[in-house]
């Protein structure tokens, strides 16, 4: 291997990509009895044009540890979204409390104005 080949493993081994994308997984249960593992999203993007790939396992003691699982933490890590007047609010609890933010958390104004400026471009076959 030449220098710049060891050192481009080097830098993808240690996750040191240029990317700011990175691998991940996600999965979802049938009635407890199936479960999906991969990185296929649900949209016509992922279906046609992504290199994404899942498996269906017909496995009812691997789904039903995965729901529970899921049950047991999915308040910890993730938010829920309601809409309160007409205005979309997203809430989770910390600590044991309700949180509510009016903004999408987690981003920035620039974050959120660079999302609000792309809906105007053409792209709804890629929604």
């Amino acid at each position: 291997l030449t220098k710049k080949q060891k050192k481009a493993i080097r830098k993808a081994r240690s996750g040191g990509g240029g990317s700011k994308s990175s691998l991940h997984a996600k999965y979802f249960i049938l009635d407890r009895k199936q479960a999906f593992i991969g990185s296929l999203n649900l949209d016509p993007r992922s279906f046609f044009e992504n290199t994404e790939i899942g498996v269906i396992i017909s496995a009812e003691a691997l789904a039903v540890e995965l729901a529970e699982h899921f049950d047991q933490y999915i308040n910890d890590i993730a938010f829920s979204v309601t809409l309160n007047d007409g205005d979309i609010q997203w809430n989770r609890l910390i600590d044991g409390k309700n949180k509510t933010w009016n903004t999408e958390p987690n981003t920035t104004w620039w974050m959120r104005f660079k999302v609000g400026f792309m809906r105007i471009l053409p792209g709804e076959s890629q929604l």
